[in-house]
């Protein structure tokens, strides 16, 4: 009886430490997920849970929690529930599998810290060390949380956006190699037990995080840069439009008198349909012209002028514009 609790709470706080994580993965696409796909991820992550639950305990009764089971079983879990967001958020394969590199580099950071203390608390990497290593791990987590979700969100959220595939193209790989590497340079029973062991996994982790973190500086720097160009690209047809209207104003001024004269003319003559169809050619005149917003903003000036241009060359080109 004794021996059972003992392997529930093992097992529970083995199945606690994913918690943590299953949060941060979902935390880039928080805007992303409807609320119906909100409950089915949760109803999902719950039964992922007790799954694992139960295979913890069944592996404590006839086996033996240990170190090469507690890493299979954490990565294994990992990479399930990261197809299961995949599968509910589609659409963003890449990203998906960006954030998951990310968070196996925190779970990594985490995981070592805990196994280092649970070492120098005596514990080698037997079912209690396993279990005082996710406690510690929940516990890092709980600390860095607002930490690791901001970097998340600044990471990922603001290029979610289809414009920004090459982004995805050239990083998402990048967490996932460093993750995979830093596992396969050691055996899968490896323990961390020694302050190089833990600095190593630490630093390999922290680096990886900067990178991304520089990387995704840069594209933000790059996407401002982008829009102020377009918004300065817009402003400069803004004032070469105003421009040519100044000029076509003095010139319709200038051309004032003779289209009053050509008006007389006709009147002189009653030749009525001719100034029907001299005052129809004005009006057309009229319409093709592009009307010059002033707003006293010269960004909003700019970009009402440019989508105007935009609205006005649809129009013409629609199959019954001239009806």
């Amino acid at each position: 009886m004794e021996n059972t609790i003992i392997i529930a709470i093992v097992s529970l706080l083995c199945i606690l430490a994913h918690v943590p994580t299953l949060i941060l993965r979902i935390v880039p696409f928080h805007e992303k997920i409807s609320d119906k796909d909100r409950i089915r991820l949760t109803v999902i992550y719950a039964i992922g849970l007790a799954v694992d639950f139960g295979i913890c305990m069944w592996v404590g009764n006839y086996r033996k929690i240990d170190v090469p089971f507690y890493k299979i079983n954490l990565i294994a879990f990992c990479i399930v529930m990261a197809a299961v967001n995949i599968w509910l958020v589609p659409g963003y394969t890449k990203v998906h599998l960006f954030v998951f590199g990310i968070v196996a580099d925190i779970v990594m950071i985490a995981l070592s810290i805990g196994a280092y203390v649970s070492s120098l608390l005596g514990m080698q990497g037997n079912a209690i060390g396993i279990a005082e290593t996710s406690a510690i791990a929940i516990v890092v987590y709980a600390l860095l949380y607002p930490l690791l979700s901001s970097l998340l969100r600044y990471t990922v959220t603001p290029f979610l956006e289809i414009e920004c595939q090459n982004y995805w193209e050239t990083l998402w790989f990048i967490p996932i190699a460093m993750f995979f590497s830093s596992i396969f340079s050691e055996g899968v029973d490896v323990y961390t037990t020694t302050f190089p062991q833990m600095l190593s996994k630490c630093l390999i982790g922290v680096a990886t995080l900067l990178i991304c973190f520089a990387v995704s500086y840069d594209q933000q720097h790059f996407l401002n840069e982008k829009e102020l160009n377009r918004q300065i690209d817009q402003q400069k047809g803004y004032y070469h439009a105003l421009t040519e209207q100044v000029l076509a104003e003095r010139e319709a001024r200038h051309n004032f008198r003779h289209q009053v004269a050509a008006i007389k003319g006709f009147l002189d003559k009653n030749d009525m349909e001719g100034l029907r169809g001299y005052c129809d050619d004005l009006e057309l005149e009229e319409m093709g012209k592009v009307t010059i917003p002033y707003t006293g903003n010269a960004a909003a000036d700019g970009v009402l002028y440019h989508y105007g241009c935009i609205a006005r060359a649809k129009i013409s080109s629609f199959p019954y514009a001239a009806i």
